[in-house]
């Protein structure tokens, strides 16, 4: 299952299914027209997205040329006159994988993946006023139902910012050693959904756990079909990392361990409070070459650079060079807009811990004192960039 320009998806509390919303498939043309118009709202309108290509800023809509393929499902909760969530799925057949698909996920990584039938999913997009409601878990429900009953299509795919990768963790999906994806919004992670592995789903708390645990007890052996997956997967390691226990390890060797001066966002913290922190964020690999984020766009994670050095540019011109202990992103993480206004790319491999903008709000309801030392921090960050700035250095500027 592949998801593209995920807007906002977030992990939910939920009850049984029954609870949840209802998700129609969009057969008619108005149907579809409100779907088209919604993505307009969300990527265009909130998130800026105006260089994608099937957007039609004449009538609102974007539209891609493969909505309209026979193979293509498309749902959406709400009404025809009020669609409030959507998302496209289209499954291949075995062997039918493209090769830019395959490519693209790192498929090697699996074997006989090409002996099963994979889904795609892309578009997934909800309206700003029923965030924090039951769309995404109604839309992940009509996903797996329409992946499982009659089709039996036990594995698919994603990708998604990093920001969101643990609210799509909380929907079933999981990471996986295939290589991180440069896009045009920039990085972006792939993760894997397995829909057999019914453990998994409970254990992440995924809120259709329930329903694949019951479509699996009556169909016994069709999980078999994805041990050999299964199994690859427990063989290798993945190039994010979102395991707290693994993520505090690495700050600790990079930042504690042998008493070495910690990082300004890091100053005045003690272990307890960097390891809650870690747990609140993940860690990823940038191959060399590759922006982390762009200018314009709109998104609110912060960056801490663990290895490597990393490029700042405005408008093409350099304005910034990051290494070990620096931070970028933080202008648009208190902005409100969250609007970038610089690119940011890897000059060298590197690797860097990511943290959203929710985890200081989250901080600041169940550790205020921790949030308050956190921005304190951030302004002492941008504090020194300024004057940075008004000397007319150029050594450090904010990004």
């Amino acid at each position: 299952m592949i998801v593209r320009d995920a807007a906002h998806p977030q992990q939910q509390e939920a009850g049984p299914t029954a609870a949840f919303e209802s998700a129609r498939i969009a057969t008619t043309k108005q149907e579809r027209e409100a779907v088209y118009r919604l993505r307009y709202e969300v990527l265009i309108s909130e998130l800026d997205k105006g260089y994608l290509p099937s957007v039609d800023h004449a009538h609102q809509r974007v539209c891609d040329p493969q909505d309209e393929d026979g193979s293509v499902t498309i749902f959406y909760t709400g009404t025809p006159d009020a669609v409030t969530g959507s998302v496209r799925v289209q499954v291949w057949q075995p062997g039918e994988i493209p090769a830019e698909i395959y490519r693209r996920f790192s498929l090697q990584l699996f074997p006989g993946i090409e002996d099963l039938q994979v889904a795609e999913v892309a578009r997934l997009v909800v309206r700003p006023r029923v965030r924090g409601q039951l769309v995404v878990p109604s839309l992940a429900l009509a996903i797996f139902r329409h992946m499982l009953e009659g089709r039996g299509v036990l594995v698919g795919f994603a990708y998604c910012a990093p920001g969101l990768v643990r609210a799509f963790q909380g929907l079933g999906f999981r990471p996986y050693a295939g290589d991180v994806i440069p896009d045009e919004d920039g990085i972006r992670l792939p993760m894997i959904v397995l829909p057999a592995d019914a453990a998994y789903f409970r254990r992440v708390g995924s809120p259709v756990a329930s329903e694949v645990s019951r479509y699996f007890a009556d169909h016994p052996d069709e999980r078999a079909r994805v041990q050999p997956i299964l199994d690859a997967l427990r063989m290798t390691t993945p190039h994010y990392q979102l395991d707290p226990t693994r993520v505090w390890r690495e700050l600790q060797q990079r930042f504690i361990a042998g008493g070495s001066e910690r990082p300004a966002l890091l100053q005045g913290l003690d272990d307890e409070e960097i390891r809650e922190l870690g747990a609140k964020g993940l860690t990823m690999d940038v191959p060399a070459g590759h922006p982390v984020m762009r200018q314009g766009l709109v998104e609110k994670e912060l960056f801490l650079v663990l290895e490597g050095t990393f490029e700042g540019r405005s408008d093409g011109r350099r304005i910034a060079v990051m290494g070990e202990g620096d931070v970028f992103g933080e202008v648009s993480l208190f902005h409100d807009t969250g609007r970038r206004l610089f690119t940011v790319s890897a000059l060298t491999p590197g690797r860097v811990l990511v943290l959203r903008r929710s985890f200081i709000e989250d901080l600041m309801s169940a550790r205020p004192a921790l949030a308050s030392r956190l921005l304190f921090n951030l302004a002492r960050i941008l504090a020194a960039r300024v004057t940075s700035t008004l000397r007319g250095d150029g050594s450090d500027q904010s990004v």
